[in-house]
């Protein structure tokens, strides 16, 4: 699946280490300072007017090492944008491809060049898997624009053997065209799930597949927002928390009631529509959610809490 221009490179891994601020919700830009849109600069992009309005390239803080734009990531100077657009907070990241389908890259840790070298960084527990929310944007005017062009998350997980760093698991997940919000999750299939990695490797791409350029200069953009880092099984994470939270009464008509554990911290609660659109932001504390003057419908109550987050379908009558 590589794109065959590339393939004679060799994929270089570097061991570093963080610590435990990722930067999840993508809110730290180290590169750039005051957000500029696109259509307040002197570059415009005729193929994409969604963009216009909501993102800015790093062409607007002029030339940025891959490794100074976005904090505790590596990122192609020329495949990330920073957009208001976010699913919470005040920024979101992009990924898109950006020359003749050459792929966008953004990944975990520092590295100098993101084309030919992906971080290894060393966890303090064992990774699980990643969640968060994610659109996946796709210009298609002419049939060349989507052939072979993918955006993918991937999880490559080490383990030292003798000084060498042996890979454990590949995963990866290709993302489905939407426009709206929309929560993804890619666990980690261990062969052995007593063996602990040393390592992990963790990158977002859109590339094409060696297929011709598009019709565009920018174009494929994934958009992530509110990464979550799991170190607990997904399925048994998921179902803890759900013994810890309980939502009643559902459906309801004017109150929401939110009973946990006290060793349950919520940091986010928010009501969206069937669309994605966020139609009412809680506060943290709140027990009882107002609900009251709502359309009768189908909402998703999103939670977010120290243990990970849980969207629960709710029924307002």
């Amino acid at each position: 699946m590589k794109n065959i221009y590339l393939s004679i490179i060799i994929v270089l891994l570097t061991a570093i280490s963080y610590g435990q601020n990722y930067n999840l919700g993508f809110e730290n830009w180290s590169g750039t300072t005051a957000f500029t849109s696109l259509s307040a600069s002197s570059i415009g992009l005729n193929c994409h007017p969604y963009l216009l309005q909501n993102a800015e390239t790093v062409f607007m803080a002029g030339s940025v090492p891959d490794n100074q734009i976005v904090d505790a990531w590596s990122a192609r100077v020329y495949g990330i944008m920073r957009t208001t657009d976010a699913y919470s907070g005040n920024y979101a990241a992009i990924i898109s491809m950006w020359y003749h389908g050459s792929k966008g890259i953004m990944a975990l840790g520092s590295t100098e060049n993101t084309y030919v070298e992906i971080p290894k960084v060393k966890l303090n527990s064992k990774i699980y898997g990643v969640s968060g929310f994610y659109k996946y944007q796709v210009d298609s005017f002419v049939a060349n624009d989507t052939f072979k062009k993918h955006s993918l998350l991937h999880i490559v997980t080490y383990q030292n053997v003798g000084g060498i760093a042996q890979q454990l698991t590949h995963d990866s997940l290709t993302y489905a065209k939407t426009d709206i919000y929309q929560p993804f999750s890619l666990p980690i299939n261990y062969p052995d799930t007593s063996v602990v990695p040393d390592s992990v490797s963790i990158w977002f791409e859109s590339k094409g597949y060696g297929s011709g350029g598009t019709s565009c200069e920018l174009a494929h953009f994934l958009t992530l927002d509110e990464l979550q880092f799991h170190y607990a099984p997904l399925s048994t994470e998921k179902n803890q928390l759900k013994a810890n939270l309980k939502i009643f009464p559902n459906p309801a008509k004017d109150i929401i009631n939110v009973s946990y554990q006290d060793n349950l911290e919520i940091t986010g609660i928010q009501l969206l529509d069937t669309s994605g659109k966020v139609v009412k932001i809680y506060r943290s504390t709140n027990r009882e959610l107002d609900v009251s003057g709502m359309s009768s419908g189908i909402y998703l109550l999103n939670i977010q809490t120290n243990q990970g987050s849980i969207n629960e379908k709710i029924w307002i009558r």
